[in-house]
């Protein structure tokens, strides 16, 4: 699976650079693939969502891009937070909420994206993995 993730990850960056004319930006040191029946979904982050570890304080999505796995790899969308898309196709209505998908981090290491680990998504590694963390405080109050 390991390197079926990897293949999904490259094909998206390879989309990245076709559509925008230049490859991803430095600032994405992170890589997070949600892996479902239906396809993948990949959020290219500056710093650590939190659900492997910490959250790191200055995290933000840079780009996002979502496969279809089946007849071949279709990108069906590809789009910056706060941003029109830069593509959104129809079947883009097929990715919902990650809950039960496979969550894949891909670090950034010398320029390249390395497969780091792997896990079933579960919004509650968040709170595990960062009891304080300042959003806490908001909800249950």
């Amino acid at each position: 699976m390991k390197a079926q993730y990897t293949q999904v990850l490259d094909y998206c960056l390879e989309e990245v650079e076709g559509l925008t004319g230049k490859p991803l930006s430095p600032k994405a040191d992170q890589a997070y693939l949600y892996a479902d029946g239906k396809g993948y979904w990949i959020d290219f982050t500056h710093g650590s969502l939190g659900t492997f570890g910490e959250r790191s304080l200055d995290h933000s999505v840079v780009i996002s891009c979502a496969v279809l796995k089946e007849p071949s790899l279709k990108l069906v969308y590809l789009g910056r937070p706060l941003k029109d898309p830069l593509l959104q196709e129809p079947e883009m209505d097929q990715f919902g909420s990650p809950e039960g998908a496979t969550e894949v981090l891909f670090k950034r290491e010398d320029g390249q994206f390395k497969y780091f680990r792997s896990q079933l998504f579960d919004e509650k590694n968040i709170e595990k993995h960062n009891p304080n963390f300042p959003w806490k405080k908001d909800r249950a109050g």
